[in-house]
């Protein structure tokens, strides 16, 4: 609803809020896996440029996504019906640039692996290697899967329940991520 009111500017600053700090701490712990790396490989500036980049791609994708299911559904909708209030769902977090950032390593590096949430440390502190292969995906596997359910999920009907969150925004920074990964 901001950005259709004239406050385009909430494209970028919704990626530096968090709805609380579950959320942050999630979204500082990937990125942290992720941002150092590509500010390595491509400098400091570059990476801060595409995490902001991936922000803003993010929550865009958010708003037409919206933007999109409502002129759907309303379509869908009796002439008598009254139409669907604007959504209440609101887009926040680095989710975007912090995909933006794995996406980016995803389509330099095509063959590393991510660990799912140290299970895969564990599984060879175990020994048990076809284990730590399984938990240990390709991070370009992980992300496909990944984007498949996001997309799905952007699909359906707005998102509720105890963690609602933007698919399309997750999807529009993982797009922008691969994007400057092929062209840069």
């Amino acid at each position: 609803a901001a950005v259709m009111d004239g406050r385009v500017h909430t494209l970028l600053t919704a990626a530096f809020s968090h709805t609380d700090t579950i959320h942050f701490g999630i979204n500082m712990f990937v990125m942290s896996s992720f941002l150092g790396g590509v500010a390595q490989m491509r400098g400091e500036m570059f990476a801060a440029g595409l995490c902001a980049m991936g922000g803003v791609a993010g929550c865009a994708a958010h708003v037409a996504n919206e933007a999109a299911g409502r002129l759907y559904r309303d379509s869908r909708r009796p002439a008598w019906f009254a139409k669907e209030p604007p959504s209440k769902q609101s887009v926040v977090g680095a989710s975007g640039g912090v995909l933006a950032l794995a996406a980016f390593t995803a389509a330099k590096f095509p063959s590393s692996r991510v660990s799912i949430l140290f299970a895969a440390d564990l599984a060879r502190a175990l020994r048990l290697p076809a284990l730590e292969r399984l938990l240990s995906p390709k991070l370009r596997t992980a992300l496909a899967l990944f984007a498949a359910w996001e997309l799905y999920s952007a699909m359906g009907p707005p998102a509720v329940g105890p963690f609602p969150h933007a698919h399309a925004g997750h999807l529009g920074g993982m797009a922008m991520g691969a994007l400057a990964g092929v062209l840069a």
